[in-house]
């Protein structure tokens, strides 16, 4: 399966655990928040999608960048799931990467949480727009594998990688169009059948009318 991304405006900040030492903490998954538009789509992670995930390797990365590397599950990595979302807890190294991403966190300059996943097949439920023109709505309801969970400097979802839903979105689309051209042909059908009925009634009774006249006679 293709890998997907997805980005929350979600503040991060940095805590002191029970150790003393500071830890890099924020949501990379959020529940039942509509996303932007994802290019003819909205979506919404629903709860149980994480139920059966597969989160026993996971990485955490600055920007998705795998050389940048800030921990790992489940020793320098911690995962939570609550009622909001899933949070991660980073115990990042004493490097650079490390170091300057805690100064950057705190002076605001990073500010989203990132992750990446695959769906697993009938995952998602899609939902076509009640007014033409409007996004699709696509609800993710089972998580294949988080593969990582990212700290990003622009918490933007334009900025995710879309291309497998957008894929699919396509092929809805298509499957909608076909329908829709079937059901107009249908009721197309459906019009000239009775206008041709109408008509042979109409003759009929013309018939029935002459015959009546002449037998008047």
């Amino acid at each position: 399966m293709d890998k997907e991304t997805r980005t929350f405006s979600e503040d991060i900040e940095i805590r002191v655990n029970e150790k003393g030492k500071e830890v890099i903490s924020g949501y990379a998954i959020v529940f039942n928040q509509e996303s932007r538009n994802l290019g003819g789509f909205v979506e919404y992670i629903s709860p149980e999608a994480v139920r059966d995930a597969d989160m026993s390797d996971v990485v955490a990365l600055f920007n998705h960048d795998q050389n940048l590397i800030l921990g790992r599950t489940p020793g320098t990595l911690t995962l939570e799931t609550d009622e909001h979302g899933v949070r991660y807890f980073i115990d990042p190294p004493d490097t650079t990467t490390g170091n300057d991403l805690k100064v950057s966190i705190k002076r605001g300059d990073v500010k989203g949480s990132s992750f990446g996943f695959t769906v697993k097949a009938n995952g998602d439920v899609w939902e076509k727009p009640n007014r033409k023109g409007d996004p699709y709505k696509r609800t993710i309801t089972a998580f294949d594998k988080i593969w990582d969970v990212s700290p990003v400097v622009t918490p933007a979802y334009v900025q995710t990688d879309t291309t497998v839903a957008k894929r699919e979105l396509g092929m809805l689309k298509d499957q909608d169009e076909r329908q829709e051209t079937e059901a107009l042909e249908l009721e197309n059908a459906k019009r000239k059948l009775k206008i041709n009925q109408e008509q042979e009634q109409l003759t009929l009774k013309l018939k029935l009318m002459g015959k009546t006249l002449k037998g008047d006679k």
